[in-house]
This record gives structure tokens, sequence and C-alpha cells, in this order.
């Protein structure tokens, strides 16, 4: 603090800077010239640094996450979406965020989404479910699963917060899965050695 007041005082500019205070306060400190004296303005900045690192900590969780997350305002258009959604669109995060969610949905799928979250909103649900199909940036149509629900953020604006998860992989396996259950049954069937070869 001394040396924050006397090179205040020397250049007769303001100078801020923030310190530890205990061991769970943060103060920001302003040393304001003012002719002879210097004035210090203090303030205690300790729930705004642990809400910035509570933000940080959340921001980095949802990027790591294999699902895509999104979130779109009233109208359908998409503010903000973290890597996974890119990784599955193949479209980069400037293409999407500002974009109207009919890029990558189709008219059914958005037409099924808001009667969905009128449900929600009526029956003071918490979740929906769709299972539908995006389209990628190359053209591919692929399934995936999307869950999602309406938030409503601290400034008050409420927003439709998603998980997209894409489902190939465990389409593929029911396939799969289908058929040897159908195999198993033909097996099981057989009566002679001739029908298991066959």
């Amino acid at each position: 603090v001394t040396d924050a007041v006397k090179a205040a005082f020397d250049s007769q500019e303001t100078v801020r800077f923030e310190c530890e205070e205990g061991i769970s306060n943060r103060l920001a400190v302003s040393a304001i010239p003012e002719a002879e004296p210097v004035l210090l303005h203090v303030r205690d900045v300790s729930e705004s640094v642990r809400l910035a690192r509570e933000l940080k900590k959340t921001q980095q969780t949802v990027e790591t996450l294999d699902d895509g997350i999104y979130i779109l305002d009233e109208t359908f258009v998409i503010t903000a979406v973290n890597d996974a959604v890119t990784d599955i669109t193949g479209y980069s995060r400037e293409e999407l965020v500002g974009a109207h969610a009919s890029k990558l949905a189709g008219d059914e799928t958005l037409s099924m989404a808001t009667e969905i979250l009128e449900q929600l909103r009526a029956e003071e649900s918490d979740v929906g479910l769709i299972e539908s199909s995006i389209k990628r940036a190359d053209g591919e149509l692929i399934p995936i699963e999307t869950r999602f629900s309406n938030v409503e953020f601290a400034n008050g604006d409420r927003r439709r917060v998603g998980l997209v998860r894409d489902v190939r992989e465990r389409r593929r396996n029911e396939r799969l899965l289908r058929t040897l259950n159908r195999s198993a049954r033909t097996l099981l069937r057989a009566e002679s050695e001739r029908a298991v070869c066959e």
C-alpha cells in the first residue's frame, strides 16, 4: 500500500492494485492523488473473485465433455456452444454462434422442441428429450439425442440449454445386438446338424 501511495503521489496518476487480506478476502485498492493527500478507495472483491474462479471451473468442465452443450435464445438463435458441438457438427464456433438453430436441425425437430418446451413450462418439469438427426457441415445427417431445458439466468434472460449426444455408435451396437439375437434364436431352433450349418 505504501508503495502505491508513493507512486500515486509522485506520478499524480491513480494507481490500482489488488491484495489479500487474511485467508479468503481479496481487496481492490485505488490510490487516487488529490493535491497533497492521496485518497485510498478500498473495495472487497472476494465474492467477484470467487465467482470468476467458479465460472472458469465450469467452463473447463463444459469444454472437456464429449457431449455437445449449446445455448439458444428465445428465438432459437445459437448464443454459445462448446468444442464438442463443433466436433459433432463440423462447423466452427464462429459459424454457429449467431446462427439460427435451423442451420443444424430441421423444421420438424424445432417444432417438436417448441412443443416440448411449452409442455415443460406447463408441467413445471425440468428436462425434455428428443431423438432426431442433425445436419453436419458436410451435409451428412447423423442421429442424435438431445436433452434440453429452459434456464433463467441471473440477469433475467431465459435461454434454452441443451446437451447433444452423437448416437451413431449406440445405434450400430443396437443393430448388431438385434442381428445376434435373431441369429441365436434361429440357431437354438435348429433341429439337425445340417440346419445348424445353414
